[in-house]
């Protein structure tokens, strides 16, 4: 439109009309806005009505629970361990794992995360076709025992209490998933990577974590951590995570609620993705708390802008041909070792044989000349009657040469006898020339008595030994043959015209009289150890005294090892307290004479004989009378013990220690001066 400026200063009505009707445009198309608007305002809260009565239709659907319970005749009864034909397989038992060296990181300084993520149902054909029960096979492969981690630690469940309940919900649940889709999804796995670097208790920790989103949404799961395989890498720590889309609560044992609806959009790329994202916030946050640096990420190599590994995904199958491969070529070489050994083996066996021959050949040529030479030594044996001759003339002189040592014996003896009563004699009138106290005279009695005791045992040692020799059988001893007849319970025998009586042998003891003898041995020598542990004690003179108990003691520290022994075992018996009585008044007289003695030197000169006080008597020790000795320590029988010079010596000493007076001791006896060899 064109208008002259004169115009338009004077008024152009075509002007102000186009002007009118792009207002009017303006106006109206504000307006149209204005109740678009509106429209829009009211579509969009009727739809959110609309979404509200959804949600709360979908909520009141969700909060329906079917009340499912198995009675116990369809419970499992055969589950309480997993059956082996579900894991076992010989090749892992083969193989041996090694332990990696990788350590990668992204540019982001992250490690990637191992997330396997399967689900199965009634329609799944990748892989493999779906089978009947493989819900409950599933759970019973993640909780086996023998790839748990911590033992029965290792697994547990929001839905059972053992794996005879894990299989009763996992059939329930197939059941009722058979009634909703031809094609419904029946359980979910997840295989997850666990840091090697964490603990078991800290893994423990870290799953739990990474199960609490399930258990907000009320879902049911298994949870089973597992070892690394003998045949992998051995930093291969990881959990198998099987759970329902279908929320599940456990209300009794054997006793469920489930959901009429499932969570449909943990299946999906979102939901995985959540998932993933979840599992590595648990990881990672448990890794923070052990203080490890060390964090994962969710997002793939090729997101992160990193390049695919050069080997790439193998797959379960390939791994496990490749396995049986390493396998087979391990039994190969262990094969040509067996080999290598077997034809070791065989030599071994061929040079033994040799050997053997040669050896038997060597044996069979000495066996030979031994019969050579036994058949010449038959040849030149003697005749018995040469043999008998020889025998007869060797037991002659035996019994000559018992004659000259009985004359011999009994020549000693008779001036043994003369020669101990003459020195009586002396030591009687040395005591009554030199002796002029009381003392003195107790002193002459006991030695007296002492030297008494000794002639009564030298007398009937010299009778022992005539008896003995008197015992010895005088006739002559003859060799030949037997006549056969009895005399008396002997056998009588006669040969060229010498007939003899050869004495029958006693009977052969039984076992019980062996045992009884060896008894008796032992206790022998227990006494003879004990006797000769006592007189080391004596000859120590170590100090007697009194224990808590009231018994006596003495320090046995300086007793052989075999000595102390047995005084430890017996110095709590009847007689070693008797002996330890005795040692002990034996050492209060003689702390007694030391301190008259010298009292009486004292007077005699004048002279004070201890430099100061007299040591007085412990008075804490009481002064114990002699204590009544029994016959004897050890139960052997009395027969026994009166047979032989032994026996006749300890009489002697118990005759002695009966006339020895009260409260001294026999060490205490005037000391004896020693004979001579010759007077001996």
């Amino acid at each position: 439109m064109a208008i002259d400026y004169a115009e338009l200063k004077a008024g152009n009505r075509e002007a102000a009309q186009a002007l009118a009707d792009a207002r009017s445009a303006r106006h109206l198309t504000s307006r149209r806005k204005r109740e678009e608007a509106s429209a829009e305002r009211a579509d969009e809260g009727a739809r959110r009505r609309r979404k509200a009565m959804s949600d709360r239709e979908a909520e009141a659907f969700l909060s329906r629970r079917l009340h499912i319970k198995m009675p116990e005749g369809d419970r499992p009864r055969t589950r309480s361990r997993t059956p082996r034909k579900l894991f076992t397989r010989m090749v892992a038992q083969m193989l041996k794992g090694t332990v990696g060296v990788t350590n990668a990181r992204g540019p982001d300084g992250r490690h990637s995360i191992h997330f396997a993520f399967t689900a199965r149902g009634f329609g799944s054909k990748n892989g493999r076709r779906w089978r009947a029960g493989e819900a409950e096979r599933a759970a019973l492969y993640s909780v086996r025992e023998e790839a748990l981690e911590g033992g029965e630690l290792g697994w547990w469940s929001n839905v059972a209490d053992d794996r005879n309940e894990l299989v009763a919900h996992y059939r329930a649940s197939e059941a009722l998933e058979a009634k909703d889709r031809a094609n419904a999804n029946i359980y979910l796995v997840e295989v997850i990577a666990l840091p090697a670097e964490l603990t078991a208790e800290q893994r423990r920790q870290a799953v739990k974590r990474i199960c609490r989103q399930l258990e907000r949404l009320g879902l049911a799961y298994t949870v089973g951590i597992h070892l690394p395989d003998a045949a992998g890498d051995q930093r291969n720590f990881h959990l198998h995570l099987v759970y329902s889309m279908r929320p599940c609560q456990r209300v009794a044992p054997y006793e469920w609620q489930f959901a009429v609806t499932k969570r449909t959009e943990i299946n999906t790329p979102a939901g995985i993705m959540q998932r993933r994202c979840a599992v590595v916030v648990a990881i990672n946050e448990t890794l923070r708390e052990a203080g490890i640096d060390k964090r994962y990420t969710p997002l793939s190599n090729r997101d992160r802008g990193m390049a695919q590994p050069i080997r790439g995904k193998v797959g379960q199958q390939a791994t496990w041909a490749a396995r049986r491969l390493a396998a087979a070529d391990d039994r190969h070489a262990s094969l040509l070792i067996l080999q290598d050994q077997l034809r070791q083996v065989s030599t071994g066996l061929v040079d033994a044989a040799k050997w053997l021959g040669s050896a038997g050949a060597i044996v069979r040529r000495r066996c030979l000349g031994m019969a050579i030479k036994l058949s010449d030594a038959e040849a030149i044996m003697p005749s018995p009657a040469a043999l008998k001759a020889k025998m007869r003339d060797h037991l002659e002189r035996q019994m000559s040469v018992a004659d000259q040592a009985t004359r011999a014996a009994r020549a000693k003896l008779t001036p043994a006898r003369s020669a101990v009563s003459q020195r009586l004699t002396s030591m009687r009138h040395d005591l009554g020339a030199t002796a002029g106290a009381s003392e003195l005279a107790n002193r002459r009695e006991v030695l007296g008595t002492h030297l008494a005791g000794m002639r009564s045992h030298t007398v009937q040692t010299v009778a022992d030994i005539a008896t003995w020799v008197a015992a010895i059988p005088q006739h002559p001893i003859a060799i030949g043959h037997d006549t056969g007849r009895t005399v008396g319970g002997d056998r009588t025998s006669s040969t060229d015209g010498e007939t003899f009586v050869t004495p029958t042998p006693p009977p052969s003891p039984t076992v019980g009289e062996m045992q009884a003898a060896r008894h008796q041995a032992a206790l022998r020598r227990q006494r003879e150890i004990y006797d000769e542990a006592l007189a080391m004690l004596r000859r120590k003179r170590g100090r007697v005294w009194l224990d808590a108990d009231g018994r006596y003691d003495i320090d046995d520290a300086d007793l052989p090892t075999r000595e102390r022994g047995v005084w430890q075992r017996l110095k709590s018996t009847v007689k070693a307290q008797s002996d330890l009585a005795d040692l002990h008044t034996a050492q209060q007289q003689s702390v007694r004479m030391r301190v008259v003695d010298m009292d009486a030197v004292e007077q005699a000169t004048g002279v004070s004989a201890l430099p100061s006080a007299t040591v007085p008597l412990d008075p804490t020790i009481p002064e114990a009378e002699p204590a009544s000795r029994p016959d004897d320590l050890f139960p052997v029988a009395t027969a026994t013990k009166q047979r032989g010079v032994f026996a006749q010596a300890e009489s002697v000493d118990s005759e002695q220690a009966r006339a020895r007076p009260k409260g001294r001791d026999k060490d205490q006896t005037p000391a004896i001066p020693q004979k001579s060899e010759h007077e001996r």
